[in-house]
Formats: structure tokens, C-alpha cells, sequence
């Protein structure tokens, strides 16, 4: 159900004025019915509270409002520009006086006194203790960390306000925030603080107006983020993820699928991960090959009749233990 300046063509002021009375006052509303003579009296109250919309609504001319907007279309002559409150929290309470416009609170500057106050924070150990109740769910001397499911980072609430653990850790010893704090072992819920670092962030490090210093911070960033960047392209590529890729290679014990090895490829100075194998037909995920299987595969076009040709092949040019050599067909 659409209210007030938010339903199609809602009621205007002077039809309003018309249909009903309101006392500012006591925030009563009233039907009004014109008697015989031409005069004009005020009937008895009207409205309705429903619980579903947790307010006083009314009916007017067919459709369904909520009364205090009619209220605020009473007083102030056009229809609120956006949801009004009641100052008291009364939704039962109609009178103008009462409505105002919602306005979300400011946050309030925490303080290291009153993160001292509120919590006790373990350097060797990287745990938060609540000294005081800081949430429903969180009790003096209870643990103050949650970990969020969708980000995997520790949090902490205080004063209606969620904190990354790592950076309070940080204000509780040091009493300044940091810019920026680096997970050395990245670890994402080690808070000890010895594992803590007050890192720089990379647009600030390099300067990417010079061709240099683009190529560092592409170098940089992309070292940053080596495990995001795998999964977007399995993903893109293969329809699997990252976690889905590393069951895989623990499934296969960390050797390829055909050789039974590990992979030895180097690039860049570094050992290639096993290769995605998938059928190029059907886009249908296979297992995990080493860079040199992947690529007799890729050569041989995925064709079974040219890999037992080249099995053929090799088998007629190995010589047995006794030296003979196989002659070639029809030829003696």
C-alpha cells in the first residue's frame, strides 16, 4: 500500500479541508458532513490504527492514507518530502507538534578514553575483552570480536558503530588511527599486534603520472590482489572459483592428472599452478594438467585419434630390449 504523496494521484488539500477536520492540538481527526441549511459540522472521530503499518491510518475519497502525512498536509500545505517521525516515538500521538522530518544521527568521535573504558585490548594475545554490555548479544568480559561472514575481517561494535578490529587495535596502543594496517601474515583475524603494520596505500606510494611509477603500481597492485584477480578469471573462463579450483588440486594430491607430477614450468621467475583442463565442445571443466600436458592436449586438438596415432607411433620407433628393430607396415 503507497501513501500520501507516494500514491498516484493522492488527494488534494481542499478536498481534504472538505472531507474531514483536524485539531492541531490533540491531533484528532474528525468527518465532516454538511446538514440541510448549507452549514458545515464535524462528525466523529475517524482512523484507524494498523499494526502492519504500525500507525493511524484513514480512508479518504476511496483510497488509504497515513494520517499523519494528512496531518502535515494539513498544517504545512503540501505533502512531507519525506517520512516524518514522532518526537516522542508515539505513533498514537497525531498532534503537529509531535512530527518532524527523520534525521540519521551523527556518529559520535570515538575517544581513547572511551575506548579504554569500554574495552580491554591484548597485544600478545590480539583479543578484545568488553568491560562494559556493548551490544544485546555482547556482556562484560565476554569477547567484543565478530567476524563478518561476507569479508572475513574481525569487527568490533561500540556506540551503536562497527569498528575493523585491526585499526582499534591499532588506536588503542598508538591513540592516533592509522591510514592504512597491513596484515603481515594476512592472516585476517590475527590481531596480535606484532602482526600489525601501518602500511601506505598504493596510490600514495608511487607516482603514476610517470610511466615508471604506472608500471610499479600495476606491478604492486597486481601481487596485491594475485588471489581476487585468479578467481575473476576462473570464474570468466572456467564457471569456477578459486575455492572450487583448490579442492581440485587437493583431489589430485598437487600433481597433474595425466603425468602424475607436479608442475615444473616456469614463469617469470616463478612455478605456473596447474592449468584449468576443460573440453573446448562442450566448455564442460575436466581436471588439472601440467603446463606440458595442457599443451600436448591443445596441439593434438583434443583428438583421440592423433594421440593413439602418436602412441603408435612411438611404440614402432622403440627399439625392444633385444635390439630388434619392428620393421613399418608392408615393408620388409
Amino acid at each position: 500500500m503507497r501513501h500520501g504523496p507516494w500514491k498516484k494521484n493522492p488527494i488534494t488539500l481542499e478536498r481534504l479541508r472538505e472531507l474531514v477536520s483536524y485539531d492541531p492540538e490533540t491531533g484528532v481527526f474528525r468527518r465532516r458532513f454538511a446538514m440541510r441549511d448549507g452549514t458545515i459540522v464535524d462528525g466523529q472521530e475517524t482512523g484507524w490504527f494498523v499494526k502492519h503499518f504500525n500507525c493511524y491510518c484513514m480512508k479518504v475519497d476511496g483510497k488509504v492514507y497515513r494520517a499523519h502525512h494528512l496531518a502535515w498536509l494539513m498544517i504545512y500545505g503540501a505533502w512531507p518530502e519525506r517520512q516524518p517521525v514522532p518526537i516522542d516515538g508515539d505513533m498514537h500521538n497525531l498532534r503537529i507538534a509531535n512530527w518532524k522530518y527523520w534525521e540519521p544521527e551523527k556518529p559520535v568521535e570515538l575517544t581513547l578514553q572511551r575506548l579504554h573504558a569500554a574495552l580491554h585490548y591484548d597485544p600478545s594475545s590480539g583479543a578484545f575483552t568488553a568491560k562494559e554490555k556493548l551490544t544485546a548479544h555482547v556482556e562484560a568480559g565476554q569477547d567484543a570480536v565478530r567476524v563478518d561472514p561476507a569479508d572475513g575481517y574481525s569487527y568490533v561494535r561500540l556506540d551503536k558503530t562497527d569498528y575493523l578490529a585491526q585499526r582499534l587495535a591499532w588506536f588503542y596502543v598508538h591513540g592516533a588511527w592509522p591510514k592504512r594496517i597491513v596484515l603481515q601474515d594476512k592472516n585476517k583475524q590475527n590481531l596480535r599486534f606484532d602482526n600489525l603494520a601501518d602500511g601506505v596505500y598504493l596510490n600514495q606510494r608511487y607516482d603514476r603520472t610517470t610511466k615508471e611509477g604506472a608500471a610499479a603500481y600495476g606491478r604492486d597492485w597486481r601481487s596485491l590482489h594475485a588471489e581476487k584477480l585468479r578467481d575473476k578469471r576462473y570464474r570468466e573462463t572456467f564457471g569456477i572459483d578459486l575455492e572450487r579450483y583448490q579442492a581440485m588440486l587437493i583431489a589430485q594430491k598437487g600433481v597433474c592428472a595425466i603425468c602424475d607430477q607436479p608442475e615444473t614450468n616456469v614463469y617469470k621467475g616463478r612455478v605456473r599452478a596447474l592449468s584449468v583442463d576443460h573440453c573446448h565442445t562442450t566448455a564442460r571443466v575436466r581436471d588439472l594438467l601440467c603446463y606440458r600436458c595442457n599443451s600436448l592436449l591443445g596441439q593434438a586438438n583434443d583428438s583421440i585419434e592423433v594421440l593413439r596415432a602418436a602412441i603408435s607411433y612411438l611404440e614402432r620407433h622403440t627399439l625392444p630390449e633385444d635390439g630388434t628393430v619392428i620393421p613399418l607396415k608392408g615393408k620388409s
